[in-house]
């Protein structure tokens, strides 16, 4: 079965220099969907990590170094819960980043390089 986006959690960006992004979601998640986190930032020689409210820690599925930053898509699978924030942190400070989430369903741990962009595409067509 094909992965549906359930939810846009909605997406945040900034243009100041820190190490850390939050966005501020609101969503009751059904034991078994998973939450996808697309997210970009100017410094391509840094680490980050993605967490939530829950204690959970995001496992990036695919990376794309650019010669302006790098994007990146993390995601978690069966979450269960009041998800409230999604958190990035970087080791290095990044001036300009952003941020989009999106709930899924019926995504399985053997999640392939294309099932990960495509849930990137659904992720970015509901921002556009």
């Amino acid at each position: 079965m094909a992965a549906s986006l359930i939810t846009n959690l909605g997406g945040v960006a900034q243009n100041s220099a820190t190490t850390t992004l939050a966005l501020s979601v609101s969503a009751s998640i059904t034991t078994g969907d998973s939450i996808f986190v697309a997210f970009s930032y100017d410094v391509s020689a840094t680490s980050v990590t993605c967490t939530d409210n829950l204690g959970n820690t995001y496992t990036v599925q695919r990376t794309i170094n650019n010669v302006g930053g790098t994007c990146l898509l993390a995601c978690l699978f069966s979450v269960a819960g009041a998800l409230t924030t999604l958190t990035l942190n970087w080791t290095t400070s990044s001036t300009k980043k952003g941020m989009y989430a999106g709930h899924f369903r019926d995504v399985g741990p053997a999640l392939t390089i294309a099932a990960a962009e495509t849930a990137a595409g659904k992720i970015g067509r509901a921002h556009v």
